[in-house]
């Protein structure tokens, strides 16, 4: 999963950079692997009320 930020303010652009600094050890990694499971889906994609407009059926 990758977040894809977007902003219209300078400081809030500044705040998405400043992510790129954060450093994981291996113990932050490994707890943040056993609270996600790889193979499980949550929610929907799109709102229940927008899913008809789109290509994909549920």
């Amino acid at each position: 999963m990758l977040p894809i930020p977007g902003t219209r303010k300078i400081h809030r652009l500044e705040e998405n950079l400043a992510a790129l600094n954060v450093k994981l050890s291996a113990q932050d990694i490994a707890e943040l692997d056993q609270m996600a499971d790889p193979n499980g889906v949550s929610g929907l994609r799109y709102p229940e009320a927008s899913i008809h407009t789109t290509l994909v059926e549920i």
